[in-house]
């Protein structure tokens, strides 16, 4: 199947002769860059490129997620039956989530390639043309963003995504097309992979990689203009029929109305708003500790607490969910272990976690910061019998059999209420590297205010070093780099970034747990010693 679409007239003028511009996708050039200078024509450029590739191929055939940084323009494409979706530049969560969109995409082909045995793109278009991919929605998908150079200053992480699907996309039919003003905007490493280029009017013709003296040539009225890279003139059309055929909404509606089959899927967005209850039904196999869904799959996203998460650290504004996820947190994790195999020591100066989650799991609570200061003073006090000794052997490092007890699951929510030089934490940080050695793990949540001075405060300081996770959900992001490279922002509530060592921030969706009412056998548990819960492992 060919991949090339039309997007405009070519010129000859020594040989008398012109014809059309057609842009070849599938092979090495199925990447495309389209350089200009402001109200040079780009973004009619990329919808003539849209447009040409509707009116010759199915949305079966090419699938289009757009993402708009110049504006709206874009934005009536949406209703051809190829297009998924247009973000435009202020709406984040739709451009964060056609990103990874995409980019799930590209891990959903690898899979679909190693399963079927597909060795070329070329050989997986034949099989989807004949019906044996039904996994592919579309055989080949169109990344557009208009606008490279704003969208790799606003979404830096995201252009390392990009840049990733123009480096492995093409091989499996993922193709990128960009807009920019200048060659060097986009990195060296990038640049090679661009294959295919097209120059409009540029601001100085020296930063062409075509032909400096064809782009010197074109004038500043000439919108459309462009060099094309076997360095021919060329004019490009716009995205309409023409003549008496309307304009660009009457070639939408036209292409619309002549394909009746189904469109290219839209972009999923994270939900507002899901319980915990809904996620373990859609998805009883996953495992715990379900803390909310991903952005880059709408899959569940589960916190290792006792293996690779040992710790979490979580800042949020007041009502951005941080509670909420305490909840969570505990409802998720106690069905999957019996009385005395795990208990929670909780620090809650507000007294919103009374009803967090059966009494018998509860350890010890404090509500004021004597209360508390005494009850992690008791489990310093246990961590200290479990340190292992210097006759341990190796077998009972591995089984962790030189003691017996639970896990102990320290909940600190509005630690900021309490932390400074008095932290009743403080006691515990001896042992927070140790976390499954010794059974013992935090979980501190703060208000984000003074978020970026707290993260050196010593417990702080110690959860990180240890490995624990991080969570920032809605806060401002004046605080500066809470996280290298991560800054928190105003988000809906439950929304928010998690932070794992040696992994990219991922975006997900808290998952909330209703309130269950008051447990009268929770409020009595003041300062019951953490030992009391003692059994075998």
């Amino acid at each position: 199947m060919a991949l090339s679409f039309p997007i405009g007239l070519k010129d000859r003028p020594l040989q008398q002769w012109q014809g059309a511009l057609v842009v070849d996708l599938a092979g090495a050039g199925g990447h495309v860059v389209l350089l200009g200078s402001p109200q040079s024509g780009k973004t009619t450029a990329l919808k003539s490129l849209m447009v040409g590739a509707a009116l010759t191929h199915t949305p079966a055939e090419v699938g289009f997620y757009a993402v708009d940084m110049a504006g709206s323009s874009l934005r009536p494409l949406a209703g051809l039956p190829h297009v998924g979706d247009v973000a435009t530049r202020f709406d984040v969560d739709k451009i964060r989530r056609t990103i990874a969109e995409v980019a799930h995409q590209l891990a959903t082909r690898e899979h679909v390639f190693s399963d079927h045995r597909i060795e070329t793109a070329e050989q997986m278009r034949a099989l989807h043309r004949s019906g044996s991919l039904p996994e592919l929605a579309c055989a080949d998908v169109f990344l557009v963003i208009d606008g490279w150079w704003t969208f790799r200053e606003e979404f830096d992480d995201l252009a390392a995504t990009v840049q990733d699907l123009v480096a492995r996309g093409l091989g499996y039919g993922i193709h990128v097309v960009l807009t920019t003003s200048r060659w060097a905007d986009f990195r060296l490493q990038m640049q090679s992979m661009l294959g295919t280029r097209i120059e409009l009017r540029l601001n100085d013709p020296l930063d062409s990689t075509i032909d400096r003296k064809l782009i010197a040539a074109i004038r500043p009225g000439d919108q459309g203009r462009c060099v094309t890279q076997d360095r021919l003139a060329g004019q490009i059309a716009l995205p309409e029929f023409g003549g008496d055929n309307g304009g660009p909404d009457a070639t939408i509606t036209a292409i619309n109305d002549a394909w009746h089959g189904p469109g290219v899927p839209r972009v999923r967005m994270l939900p507002e708003m899901i319980a915990l209850t809904q996620i373990r039904h859609e998805h009883p196999a996953a495992r715990k500790i379900v803390i909310g869904i991903g952005e880059t799959d709408l899959m569940p996203v589960s916190l290792d607490l006792f293996g690779s998460d040992p710790h979490l650290l979580v800042f949020g504004d007041t009502g951005s969910g941080k509670t909420a996820l305490v909840r969570t947190i505990v409802d998720d994790l106690c069905p999957g272990y019996r009385e005395g195999q795990v208990v929670f020591a909780i620090i809650d100066p507000k007294r919103q976690l009374l009803d967090a989650g059966p009494s018998k799991y509860l350890g010890g609570y404090a509500g004021t910061a004597s209360a508390a200061q005494s009850l992690m003073e008791s489990i310093a006090q246990e961590l200290r019998r479990r340190t292992p000794p210097d006759d341990v052997t190796p077998q009972q490092l591995r089984d962790r059999s030189w003691w017996k007890g639970p896990e102990v699951v320290v909940v600190a929510d509005d630690y900021d209420l309490v932390e400074g030089s008095g932290s009743p934490l403080r006691s515990l940080v001896p042992y927070l590297s140790q976390a499954r050695d010794l059974g013992i793990h935090l979980v501190v949540l703060r208000r984000s205010g003074g978020a970026s001075r707290a993260s050196y405060e010593p417990v702080m300081q110690a959860v990180k070093e240890a490995g624990g996770a991080g969570l920032l959900l809605s806060g401002d992001r004046q605080e500066g780099q809470i996280w290298p490279k991560v800054w928190m922002d105003h988000r809906p509530p439950g929304r928010g970034d998690l932070l794992r060592s040696g992994s990219p921030a991922e975006r997900i969706q808290v998952a909330y747990t209703p309130h269950p009412g008051i447990d009268d056998g929770a409020k009595a548990q003041e300062d019951i010693p953490v030992s009391a819960a003692h059994t075998n492992h």
